[in-house]
């Protein structure tokens, strides 16, 4: 084997994960687009919603394995306490500003 296959495996399998998390983010903007100039086929709501909805489980697994893999042990508590903070509180700045505008 050479010198430089286990480096390569592993920079392969980063750069798969992170094509993985970006593939499945632009399916929930596309599924979320479509969602809203479907129109009234609702059967059709339903199916975009729940494309969007298994992209999203998709990303956030993948996001979440990215996190434990790469965060040494004595960091994986705060950065996990940051990702959740952001996951939960982001849409709650969200609606914030909507209810101001």
């Amino acid at each position: 084997m050479a010198r430089g296959t286990p480096a390569l495996v592993a920079w392969l399998a980063v750069v798969t994960v992170v094509l993985i998390v970006v593939f499945a983010v632009i399916v929930w903007g596309a599924g979320i687009i479509a969602f809203g100039l479907v129109g009234d086929h609702l059967w059709l709501a339903y199916l975009l919603l729940a494309i969007a909805g298994g992209a999203d489980v998709i990303s956030a697994v993948f996001r979440g394995t990215i996190l434990q893999d790469s965060v040494t042990d004595d960091l994986r508590g705060r950065l996990t306490g940051i990702h959740f903070l952001v996951v939960a509180g982001g849409p709650k700045l969200g609606y914030l500003e909507a209810g101001v505008v």
